[in-house]
């Protein structure tokens, strides 16, 4: 893949999104930005509010292919659809660094007026991959793996899609059969009715706003960690 950037990153339609590129260090791939933001963005244009959850999976043993996480998937959208719980949008990743075989970074993007939490979607995932003979241990649940989104809020959405830009990160993509993905999202035709509500409520302001409250939150915290770690000290 080509493209590589830097923060912050510019869709076509809207404002500027913030990325994680590890304060400048490293660079995300263009075209994984593009999915993780068409899929967020088609989601939110056919429901109110979306429930994105993020997974991992670290199977144990390497495949040329990508079958493992499209078959998982696969048993997944089926359910979804016949559970007619509205529009389904995912991101997958391929990745591999020191260990012999690859693993999978997962972001679903799920109709928030019918899921609320990822309890049941978890279950589900441990149950297809008990139907498929994989481990449960197979699926690692970062902490905080879920996040409501409400359409038209940027600071929402700005924060979900930060936190999906990890996918999109370089390193560890490379290693790989040729004409094997590094990526894929399935196909979502968006409501062209509301889709401007989703995509053109944003401003070049909003991106400010957030980025100036980002820092000076994480300046409060750093002066708190400062102020307990003197307290814990004091005490001793």
């Amino acid at each position: 893949m080509k493209h590589r950037i830097q923060n912050p990153f510019k869709p076509l339609a809207g404002a500027y999104l913030p990325i994680n590129d590890t304060n400048g260090k490293n660079f995300c791939y263009s075209r994984i930005l593009e999915a993780i933001y068409y899929q967020l963005t088609a989601v939110l244009s056919h429901h109110s509010q979306v429930l994105a959850i993020r997974y991992d999976l670290h199977p144990k043993r390497h495949t040329k292919d990508n079958r493992i996480i499209r078959d998982i998937l696969d048993k997944f959208s089926r359910w979804h659809k016949a559970g007619k719980f509205g529009k389904l949008g995912y991101v997958w990743v391929r990745e591999q660094h020191a260990k012999p075989y690859q693993h999978y970074h997962l972001i679903v993007f799920i109709n928030g007026n019918q899921f609320q939490k990822a309890h049941t979607i978890t279950n589900k995932i441990y149950s297809i991959l008990d139907n498929l003979g994989m481990a449960r241990t197979t699926l690692h649940i970062p902490e905080n793996c879920y996040q409501m989104v409400q359409r038209g809020d940027y600071d929402n959405f700005a924060g979900v899609f930060e936190r999906a830009s990890y996918l999109a990160k370089t390193n560890t993509k490379d290693r790989k059969a040729k004409y094997t993905r590094d990526f894929s999202q399935p196909k979502i035709k968006p409501n062209t009715e509301k889709l401007p509500l989703v995509e053109q409520t944003f401003t070049a302001q909003n991106y400010q706003d957030f980025i100036k409250n980002r820092t000076i939150s994480k300046n409060t915290q750093a002066i708190l960690d400062k102020i307990h770690a003197r307290t814990h000290t004091d005490d001793r």
